[in-house]
């Protein structure tokens, strides 16, 4: 089962989600409409967009927390339109960064500036960033506010049968295991999907080999609310860094391995802070900053 809830966190308290007993433990076997096995971004938009529906759906989500770390940081304008029509936009905006531009480069020298387009009279900016867990935790406080879904945590899927008119989940939790019975079931669990590997399903769409070491830092800077992607800096020479700006004083590192590196290796807080401070010294910022890693 999940660790502990993260408490160590330089910008957000993580709420540590208590597990309920579902009445599936005492005996009740009730077919629910609709399961969702994920309790991510996809999955809690799924229940609040049945929920608008009338449908009131089971979220199964394995952890205990919303997720760690800034992760799927930037929204677009649709994705803004969505939510507002979730009733989450006033808090989403009140927090996120808003932004229109980008920079892109070789080495020191700039190849490419992104600029999106916006006017007056759309409600929402092209894009946002606003980290992961913000997001979540809005969306649970949506959820919960008027009981709009059946938010069950610490409870992860582990096997799945479909007959003529149910699936049946075998679900894991803190007090054993117990059966739940859903007419649909939707897949919102990532891409090592428990749900997709239980039915063979695969997963279309175009990929692209690379592995990142992501970090948050806080930092007090002046960068604007932009995208920063460089190409062979000096910091990492042969790869990539990028840098987002973030609410609350932080900006997200991403920076691109080399194949001859050991992921592990490069994992180790020490390794991090002398290539995200030789970054910083390469662009001029000369401000103190702290690390945390997602």
């Amino acid at each position: 089962m999940p660790e502990p809830a993260r408490s160590d966190s330089l910008y957000f308290t993580y709420e540590d989600f208590p597990f309920r007993r579902p009445t599936e433990m005492d005996g009740a076997r009730t077919i629910h409409d609709v399961a969702i096995v994920g309790g991510g971004p996809v999955g809690l938009v799924t229940a609040l967009e049945l929920a608008r529906h009338g449908v009131r759906a089971v979220v199964l989500e394995p952890k205990r927390n919303v997720s760690e770390g800034s992760r799927a940081l930037a929204f677009s304008r649709r994705s803004q339109e969505i939510l507002h029509g979730l009733g989450v936009s006033e808090p989403v905006h009140a927090k996120a960064l808003a932004w229109t531009r980008g920079r892109t480069f070789y080495r020191g020298d700039v190849i490419f500036r992104l600029e999106m387009p916006h006017s007056p009279e759309e409600r929402f900016g092209p894009m946002i960033n606003l980290q992961q867990c913000y997001l979540e935790q809005f969306l649970v406080d949506r959820i919960r506010a008027d009981d709009r879904a059946d938010l069950r945590w610490r409870s992860k899927v582990t096997a799945a049968v479909q007959d003529n008119d149910k699936v049946t989940l075998t679900i894991d939790t803190p007090n054993g295991e117990y059966a739940l019975d859903a007419r649909y079931v939707v897949a919102a669990d990532g891409a090592r999907s428990v749900m997709r590997s239980a039915f063979g399903i695969g997963m279309n769409g175009q990929s692209h080999e690379g592995t990142y070491l992501i970090a948050d830092i806080k930092i007090d800077s002046a960068l604007p609310t932009e995208r920063h992607a460089w190409f062979d800096p000096p910091s990492n020479p042969g790869a990539t860094m990028l840098i987002h700006k973030q609410p609350g004083g932080l900006w997200r590192v991403d920076y691109q391995l080399r194949e001859d590196q050991d992921p592990e290796v490069e994992l180790q807080a020490g390794r991090v802070r002398r290539r995200i401070q030789g970054h910083l010294d390469w662009i001029g910022e000369s401000a103190p900053w702290e690390l945390e890693m997602s």
